[in-house]
């Protein structure tokens, strides 16, 4: 029955197609258009060229070219939008597949980046429209190590995988020959594939879709495509698949060489091509198979090469027999399988692009732009993939003396991945660095009713994506700890630890000088605010503590570019050293904590011992002075403010007080005069506490160099609809000064201190300690040893600050 039905499929396709032409032997189409496209076989593990019609409607990523393929992956997850939390000057486009960590791609994520993220992914979706200005060009990626750069890659190929093994949309198909070992011109050229009379199939040594095997009929693939294309387009926004459409030259010898031989052996029936005879010979030599992706299989990766490139490894391995029988041109005179033929149908990515030399350098420009491998005396062979370039400002300033990088620069579409700035992202990039899932999280504001336990480490719950605009790290929702080996107790990590580490690396890698934007005759209003030239400043505005007019905020966004900041200060893989390093201390010391007072001996330690990549000692005093300013400004503040807010009774006591504040600057702002207001919590009458009220204004101002404004908060709120649970923490903070002004003295943090560091005190200074140990603990986050460490630190703060004033 199944011989019938195809013997009935192709009668209806030599039907439908014209006899071809001996100028071009292929054959066509009717002008109608018409045939019948559909599977006559069961879809199984093996299939025939008569499954190709259904195959590509079912699976339309092979009617696909590369950058299609490409974008299909990146459009895998729909994007979204959010509120710009860099600058807050628009918004930014957030790609999933990029940037959440997904199951589909190995939990591999890029941290930030988010527009030079969105304009990569609109390169691919030009190209994937066949846009010549992005299909002729190489995607550059420029930025110093440990950046997201290397990440591209991984993605693609734990994705990729993933789909194609995974998802029957996004399934891949190529093809092999077989029964080929005794036709006569093909026999003495695959002869490492004859055993006696078998042989091992013949791959598509690109693993080619099977469409280019229908190559004698075009307007056939075109029918194909045609149909296919509703699927294909619905993955790509649109793009009308342009698929490949000729075979690698060994495929297309194999092909030529059948109907050679059957043309000669029967040319009753293959003397004149029709598609019935074609198809029919196809079908007696080719198996098509599921193009299945194991964890070997990756998209290749080119490093640096050196001063002696391995040329064959790169894109040809020579077989010297054929190529003396039949010369260099003959396409089975070298195998395929070079690095960059591997990238066939998917993504190319060559790191450190410009340490390469000169020479290698320009093998590439041809690949760039027409797609053709070129080297030596071989024949060209065309290559449908994506090119993905990597390489630091150091490189390009280097080779840019050399005459032929100004071509190579010309083929390259660059965009800057530098390191990051803001501390929130860096914290994001410690935990990454040691693996979420080594870390345990405990939550800091449980379910009402329940306690909460420490559970395995959630990257997407300790780092949220900007969903709301503004960035956001574990600080304040969950106390942390990390795993330290099997049977041995957690290292405990202590509130505000990382904020610190965090924000130390995060300023290091700003540029603060106004001299360098005069030296660059690039003059900016900003240059003279303190948000510009002042680290700590800086780091309030990325904190979102301070307020910012939105031409400065358009400037810094400018010049963060212009002046290539996140090109130095102190790496990823030093940032990793250190908290390394944090983890040994922590556990040889007995404490099992890192604390606040610990990141200070370390740092400075790993400093002296020239560890953490500062390359002179002018650099390195300059991370010393900006740790200990992160410290007096940021650190103690933050650590006293949890002092206060345990000493006033927990965060509940303190947000009732913060409410009421609230309340009364907004309705000032609408009526400076008024006296009284109606409650929006409770609807009842209240009056405004001036009293009260210019007290905080003192405290925030002490705090904050600067002075309320109500603005600030109506901006804050309007930024935080959707979480009314969120505070405006610099008024926070100041609420819980004024709160504790008659708690904050030093008699009383050193009865507290004495009780809980050696239980000395009366019943009543026992009561307090016992609470404040409590909620330091359960809402605050802290351990015993922090917590005594944090007292120790704030009642330094307070005696230091008595004598010289706040700064």
């Amino acid at each position: 029955m199944e011989k019938f039905v195809k013997l009935f499929l192709v009668l209806v396709l030599s039907l439908n197609f014209a006899m071809a032409t001996e100028c071009d032997n292929h054959m066509k189409l009717p002008v109608d258009g018409s045939m019948a496209l559909k599977s006559v076989t069961a879809l199984t593990t093996e299939h025939t060229v008569y499954d190709i019609p259904k195959l590509m409607m079912d699976h339309p990523m092979n009617v696909m070219n590369a950058y299609q393929r490409a974008w299909a992956w990146i459009n895998y997850k729909a994007k979204y939008e959010v509120k710009d939390p860099y600058y807050g000057l628009g918004k930014v486009e957030i790609y999933p597949v990029l940037s959440e960590g997904l199951v589909e791609t190995g939990n591999k994520l890029i941290v930030g980046h988010y527009e030079t993220l969105a304009d990569m992914a609109g390169f691919f979706k030009r190209g994937a429209m066949g846009d010549y200005g992005a299909t002729n060009k190489a995607l550059s990626v420029v930025g110093p190590a440990g950046t997201g750069k290397s990440e591209w890659p991984k993605i693609f190929t734990r994705l990729s995988n993933y789909l194609t093994n995974n998802n029957p949309t996004y399934f891949l198909y190529t093809y092999e020959f077989v029964n080929i070992h005794n036709i006569p011109n093909i026999r003495p050229r695959i002869r490492q594939l004859i055993n006696g009379d078998e042989m091992v199939p013949f791959e598509s040594p690109m693993k080619n879709s099977p469409l280019v095997l229908l190559f004698k009929a075009p307007e056939l693939q075109a029918k194909i495509i045609a149909d296919a294309s509703a699927g294909a387009q619905k993955l790509t926004d649109g793009a009308k698949p342009t698929p490949r459409l000729s075979p690698d030259p060994q495929s297309e010898f194999i092909i030529n060489e059948l109907i050679k031989y059957y043309a000669k052996t029967d040319p009753a029936k293959y003397g004149k091509l029709t598609i019935e005879s074609y198809m029919d010979i196809l079908n007696k030599h080719v198996v098509i198979r599921q193009r299945v992706r194991g964890e070997s299989d990756k998209w290749p990766t080119i490093g640096a090469q050196g001063d002696d490139p391995n040329y064959n490894d790169l894109y040809f391995q020579s077989n010297p027999m054929i190529e003396s029988l039949w010369g260099a041109k003959d396409p089975f005179s070298k195998h395929y399988n070079g690095q960059v033929l591997s990238s066939e149908g998917g993504v190319l990515f060559m790191d450190e692009f410009f340490r390469n030399i000169p020479p290698l350098r320009d093998t590439f420009l041809e690949l760039m732009e027409g797609k053709v491998v070129q080297h030596g005396s071989s024949l060209d062979v065309k290559v449908d993939n994506v090119i993905l370039v990597a390489s630091n400002d150091e490189s390009i300033n280097a080779s840019s003396a050399e005459l032929s990088t100004l071509a190579q620069q010309d083929r390259l579409l660059q965009k800057n991945m530098r390191l990051t700035d803001r501390p929130q992202e860096v914290s994001k990039i410690l935990v990454l660095l040691k693996g979420a899932e080594n870390f345990e999280m405990k939550s800091l504001n449980p379910a009402s009713g329940t306690k909460a336990s420490y559970e395995k480490g959630d990257i997407h719950k300790l780092y949220p994506l900007p969903t709301e605009g503004r960035l956001m790290t574990h600080e304040g929702r969950y106390a942390l700890r990390i795993k330290n080996g099997e049977g041995q107790e957690p290292i405990f990590i202590a509130p505000h630890v990382f904020e610190f580490v965090s924000m130390t690396i995060a300023a290091s890698r700003m540029i603060v000088d106004p001299q360098v934007l005069v030296d660059a005759n690039f003059p900016s209003r900003v240059m003279n605010e303190r948000v510009f030239n002042d680290p700590i400043t800086r780091l309030k505005f990325y904190n979102y503590e301070i307020e910012v007019q939105d031409a400065y905020r358009a400037e810094l966004k400018a010049l963060h570019s212009r002046l290539k900041e996140g090109s130095t200060g102190i790496s990823n893989r030093s940032a990793d050293k250190l908290l390394t390093t944090l983890i040994e201390k922590a556990e040889s010391s007995g404490k099992n904590t890192i604390t606040y007072g610990l990141v200070k001996d370390v740092f400075k330690k790993l400093l002296d011992e020239h560890v953490l990549g500062a390359k002179t000692n002018e650099e390195s005093l300059k991370w010393l002075s900006l740790l200990e300013n992160v410290a007096f400004k940021m650190i103690i503040p933050r650590l006293q403010a949890d002092v206060m807010t345990a000493l006033n009774g927990g965060n509940s006591d303190v947000r009732a007080i913060y409410d009421e504040i609230v309340e009364e600057l907004l309705n000032l702002s609408r009526n400076p005069d008024a006296i009284e207001y109606i409650s929006q919590t409770s609807g009842t009458p209240k009056t405004v506490d001036h009293i009260r009220l210019e007290e905080v204004k003192r405290m925030y101002l002490i705090e904050n160099s600067r002075q309320l404004e109500s603005n600030d908060l109506t901006t804050f709120m309007s930024m935080n609809k959707a979480r009314s649970d969120e505070v405006y923490r610099p008024l926070f903070n100041a609420v819980s000064l004024y709160l504790s002004k008659d708690l904050m003295n030093s008699a009383r943090l050193a009865s507290i201190y004495q009780y809980i560091t050696n239980g000395k005190g009366d019943s009543e200074t026992a009561a307090i300690a016992s609470r404040f140990q409590k909620i330091m603990e359960e809402q605050l986050g802290y351990n015993a040893t922090s917590l005594v460490e944090a007292l120790s630190f704030v009642r330094q703060y307070e005696a230091k600050t008595n004598n010289i004033g706040r700064r």
